[in-house]
């Protein structure tokens, strides 16, 4: 947002008007973060002028730290979409799975790499990875029921305890290798992703996010409901379209 010729430009906020909604204005921004600056005042003045304002998504982070094995870590989900976002030595940084504009979308990405891109370089940090919940469906009450489903199939599929090596060579190749779920027949594309469901997993760290959101939310829902008072958002209109 540009808040006059003589300022700087900064980002506080995503605006958009959606396709063919000409009367409609989407704005994606973080409550906490710029709205002290220029940007940020212009930002509140532009949005105590809209009438008839609705909370219709919510985005939430988690942040961890020094533990090697969230790299691991994926969504296993078959039937959504993916992007993968690979570094100049080819490792993963950034994933996302599904779409922005469906009802749930997951992100996960490599903070420490982008800290350090931005010349930062935090102390006592050898690992940081974030994972971003991005909820649009529901109501803010069921949100901790949503967020445990789709952290369910967060994990790291522990196939070294199958017996079968071959299936054990299939899943390391479609585990290292996703572009090769492409390369299968249909029928043996639905006995591997049957496999998966069911086979061994590593999701410790899944559920300690899970129980972390469950512990949070009581603040996290009394925070919203100040945000939306702040807005003059009534509560009614929580429930996200």
């Amino acid at each position: 947002v540009n808040s006059g010729e003589d300022l700087p430009e900064e980002q506080v906020a995503f605006i958009e008007v959606p396709k063919f909604q000409p009367n409609k204005l989407r704005l994606d921004f973080n409550p906490n973060h710029g709205l002290e600056t220029p940007g940020g005042q212009w930002l509140l003045d532009l949005i105590a002028s809209i009438k008839n304002k609705h909370y219709s998504r919510g985005d939430f982070a988690f942040d961890i730290l020094n533990n090697s094995r969230a790299e691991c870590y994926r969504v296993w989900k078959f039937g959504i979409t993916q992007s993968i976002f690979l570094g100049r030595k080819r490792e993963v940084q950034t994933i996302y799975y599904g779409s922005p504009k469906s009802g749930q979308q997951i992100r996960q990405y490599n903070k420490l790499v982008e800290q350090q891109a931005k010349g930062k370089d935090p102390v006592n940090v050898n690992s940081w990875w974030r994972v971003e919940l991005q909820l649009r469906t529901g109501k803010v009450k069921d949100y901790p029921e949503l967020v445990k489903q789709m952290l369910a199939d967060f994990y790291v599929p522990t196939y070294d305890q199958i017996d079968d090596l071959t299936t054990q060579a299939m899943i390391y190749r479609l585990t290292n290798d996703p572009d090769f779920w492409g390369c299968l027949a249909t029928s043996t594309r639905t006995k591997y992703r049957k496999i998966f469901r069911e086979m061994p997993r590593e999701n410790d760290l899944a559920l300690d996010m899970a129980q972390e959101f469950v512990n949070q939310f009581e603040h996290l829902e009394n925070e919203l409901q100040s945000i939306m008072n702040r807005f003059d958002i009534q509560a009614d209109e929580t429930a996200t379209e």
